[in-house]
């Protein structure tokens, strides 16, 4: 019977042995998907949850420290990467901003040149120009107007006065040519007194 005690006490260690060897494999297992794939939070809380405090002293693994302080050193590396790589990009973009507001300013003024024309060394707008333009050309067409009917009232005039002047040089030459006529007969008359008082 103590035979039979001693190797049932021996199964019975084997098997917790067994159980005991399966139980700490699967909780390597867990340490390293915990620690290899988890984040800094939950590797953080296993090893606070999975050591083993006395007093004031806490017990625990250094393999599960040196994972756990390689891969804070990785994440701020990789943050440090990140915060470079953001700093060059927004390098990059505040100076694509300044050479867009560059050229901005470049275009504006160039369609600032474009949208004004210098008239008597003054800038002013096209809009102005044309204006201007515009109505110059409508007080020339308007004092053309006026001279062309002042020519023409003028011409009108003018050609009622040759009428006129002819009228009365055709009224002068008839009336000279009379007064030719009486003065022929007067002196014809007086030449005949003048020879019948002689006689």
């Amino acid at each position: 019977m103590k035979h039979l005690l001693i190797k049932s006490l021996i199964l019975f260690f084997l098997s917790l042995n067994l159980i005991a060897q399966d139980t700490i494999q699967k909780f390597k297992n867990i340490d390293s998907q915990v620690l290899e794939k988890g984040n800094l939070m939950e590797q953080k809380q296993f090893i606070t949850e999975n050591s083993f405090v006395k007093g004031s002293y806490i017990s625990t693994k250094t393999e599960w420290l040196n994972k756990f302080h390689t891969h804070i050193l990785d994440s701020i590396n990789r943050l440090k990467t990140e915060l470079t790589v953001s700093k060059q990009q927004a390098t990059t973009v505040l100076n694509e901003n300044n050479a867009l507001k560059s050229e901005v300013s470049q275009n504006e003024e160039m369609l600032l040149k474009k949208d004004t024309i210098s008239f008597l060394g003054i800038p002013m707008s096209k809009i102005a120009y044309k204006s201007i333009m515009w109505i110059l050309v409508i007080l020339l067409a308007a004092g053309f107007g006026y001279y062309v009917y002042k020519f023409k009232n003028s011409h009108v005039l003018t050609k009622a006065a040759i009428q006129r002047y002819e009228e009365l040089e055709e009224e002068f030459k008839e009336s000279r040519s009379r007064s030719l006529e009486r003065e022929q007969l007067l002196n014809r008359k007086l030449f005949d007194e003048q020879k019948k008082n002689s006689k």
